[in-house]
């Protein structure tokens, strides 16, 4: 993540883990921005012993590139209220 309204910071994935703790991890994550779908960001919220924080038993990552409008996140919320 990218703050565009000065430029001068970024979310960076280990800050993630930093803030993050095991007691806050979830069963699935889903990741919908470009480049997200990597090993690398995969294995910093991997769930094993080796991992004591931040953590996802599941990752539905996106492809390198996402269409700007992403998810359809209105449908996908409507389902699971059962709208």
């Amino acid at each position: 993540c990218w703050d565009d309204t000065d430029g001068d910071d970024a979310l960076y994935t280990g800050e993630i883990s930093d803030t993050l703790t095991s007691s806050e991890s979830v069963n699935v994550m889903v990741l919908d921005a470009c480049l997200m779908g990597s090993v690398e960001f995969a294995y910093q919220f991997r769930n094993d012993a080796s991992n004591t924080g931040f953590k996802s038993d599941y990752m539905v990552a996106s492809p390198a590139l996402v269409r700007g409008e992403g998810l359809p996140y209105t449908t996908m919320l409507e389902r699971i209220r059962g709208i």
